[in-house]
């Protein structure tokens, strides 16, 4: 769930104005895409049962730790900025994908959410034929093709 829906949501639990929702921009849904009712979500987080992954302002997950492989924390905080591959056309879903270094490791990139995104194997190994995976500021994906031609642009 993103900070403004968790705020709303919390704002309404405890009486405040009730701020309107707009369902085309919510995300509250597990790993897995199973949707989640943002109150009911709010509510179970402040007993404990939740964990809680906290992101930048433009929606990348916190860096968590250095590695060679997303592993533990840094796998599931790479996992949760998206539920599908993130190719264009490509529905692969979680768990089934990998976490791609957008920046290859062995070339400096860090194993680190703002380095990472789930990929299908298929396209995690597309850098290796010569296609570029970059992040813009605002947290999009661009596609290159190794003409240098852009591909596409991901959400």
């Amino acid at each position: 769930m993103d900070q403004a829906t968790y705020e709303t949501m919390l704002s309404r639990l405890d009486g405040g104005p009730s701020q309107p929702l707009d369902p085309t921009t919510l995300r509250c849904e597990t790993l897995g895409g199973v949707q989640l009712d943002p109150a009911e979500a709010v509510a179970v987080s402040l007993i404990g049962d939740f964990r809680r992954v906290i992101l930048d302002g433009s929606g990348v997950t916190i860096d968590l730790r250095r590695r060679r492989l997303f592993t533990g924390g840094a796998r599931l905080a790479a996992q949760l900025q998206r539920t599908r591959c993130y190719w264009p056309g490509c529905w692969t879903r979680t768990p089934v994908y990998e976490i791609d270094h957008l920046r290859p490791h062995a070339g400096g990139g860090s194993t680190n959410p703002e380095n990472g995104e789930p990929a299908c194997g298929c396209h995690n190994q597309t850098k290796q034929r010569g296609f570029t995976v970059t992040r813009n500021p605002a947290g999009g994906l661009g596609l290159t093709r190794p003409d240098g031609s852009i591909l596409a642009l991901a959400a």
